[in-house]
């Protein structure tokens, strides 16, 4: 589990001092190879990069977890739109997951989205990856509609089949 030295919040201003750290965190969670998250099999690419963060730590999107001082971890919530809002960018360095790390951080944007004015949260996930739709699936979340194509900026398919499915979960 989590040691007490871990915790979540709202990134600040202050917080942009961490912007190489945070880069490090999201595009090794997503690419590394390690951890049970990896998605490098699937995508060619980084995840993010320091202008891309900064940008959504100007415009209070972004949680992170930390382990004292270092970022371990990150989640996005988007703007709300018709009382939804989006989570994307959970991250958690590899050498921390299976610890309680993604789970703090999914309760931490929960209560972050309420006070935004959400009634739902909504998320998407790779279709070949059942380990995490049904992490997400105990959390709460069910699939909806149908599948979506992937598409992100700089970021390439190693397999053209794989596409997206969307999961809400009333807040």
């Amino acid at each position: 589990m989590v040691t007490n030295s871990i915790y979540v919040r709202p990134a600040r201003l202050e917080d942009l001092k961490h912007t190489d750290q945070v880069v490090k965190v999201v595009n090794a969670a997503y690419n590394s190879g390690d951890g049970w998250t990896t998605t490098k099999h699937i995508v060619e690419g980084a995840r993010t990069s320091p202008k891309d963060i900064e940008s959504l730590v100007r415009q209070n999107m972004l949680l992170y977890a930390f382990d004292g001082d270092t970022v371990i971890g990150t989640i996005k919530a988007a703007p709300v739109v018709n009382e939804e809002s989006e989570i994307s960018i959970l991250s958690v360095l590899p050498e921390y997951q299976s610890k309680g790390v993604g789970r703090r951080l999914m309760y931490a944007v929960f209560d972050h989205m309420r006070s935004m004015g959400a009634t739902k949260a909504t998320l998407t996930s790779f279709d070949n990856r059942p380990e995490i739709v049904g992490w997400y699936s105990k959390l709460g979340f069910v699939q909806v509609g149908d599948k979506i194509p992937f598409t992100y900026p700089g970021v390439e398919l190693k397999i053209s089949s794989v596409c997206l499915v969307v999961m809400k979960k009333a807040l």
